[in-house]
């Protein structure tokens, strides 16, 4: 939606939002509610906020993963909502602070083989 965004300057260029949406198999409905809602603000930024707290307040709390991150909020924040661990590993995942250098150096690999050899390269990076 983004380079439609920025193909047809914000929807101005009436022509070629027909265009670029057929194009890019996006209904134009789509296109127009993305317009409407490109600058809201993300509803979890608050809990990533406080993510980002808890794991400036140690050096060692950069290897909490999702079950100790929820813990902490939990602990941190206990009048306020917080989200179920496996959204607290969405929002981790999200915002780049998931404790898994493994699928990052995985991917990396997978950059450099050719698509036959894609697969092999992927069993072997899961735990």
């Amino acid at each position: 939606m983004r380079f439609l965004d920025i193909k047809t300057d914000g929807g101005r260029l009436k022509g070629k939002i027909t265009f670029y949406c057929d194009a890019l198999k996006v209904s134009r409905q789509g296109f127009y509610w993305y317009l409407r809602h490109r600058d809201d603000p993300w509803k979890y930024e608050g809990i990533a906020e406080k993510m980002r707290t808890i794991l400036s307040e140690d050096e060692c709390n950069d290897t909490y993963g999702r079950c100790r991150m929820y813990e902490a909020l939990k602990l941190k924040y206990p009048e306020d909502d917080i989200p179920s661990e496996r959204t607290v590993y969405r929002i981790m995942d999200e915002i780049g602070i998931s404790h898994r250098e493994w699928s990052i150096l995985c991917r990396a690999v997978i950059l450099f083989y050719n698509p036959h050899q894609y697969l092999m390269v992927i069993m072997t990076c899961r735990h």
